[in-house]
């Protein structure tokens, strides 16, 4: 077996799959890096943005539900005089 300028311990997790298969074409990539966001802030983030559009929503579903009942009032009470 003849020995590549990239051996196991230069490359890191990709090397088997590469050494393994002679057609596999591209570069190598590099060992991974555990720089970056944890799993926790990621799923923090998911569930923060969630219940902040939930209370968004909420809050401007109550809004438009007392605007409407204001000018049913209004239209209800205008009505009632003309009568």
């Amino acid at each position: 077996m003849s020995q590549s300028k990239y051996d196991n311990r230069e490359i890191g997790c990709n090397a088997s799959s590469y050494l393994g298969n002679k057609d596999l074409h591209g570069y190598l990539l590099g060992p991974m890096k555990s720089k970056g966001l944890s799993l926790v802030a990621i799923v923090g983030i998911g569930l923060g943005s969630g219940l902040l559009s939930l209370v968004l929503s909420f809050t401007v579903v109550c809004v438009w539900l007392r605007v409407t009942e204001q000018k049913m009032a209004a239209e209800q009470e205008g009505k009632s005089e003309a009568l």
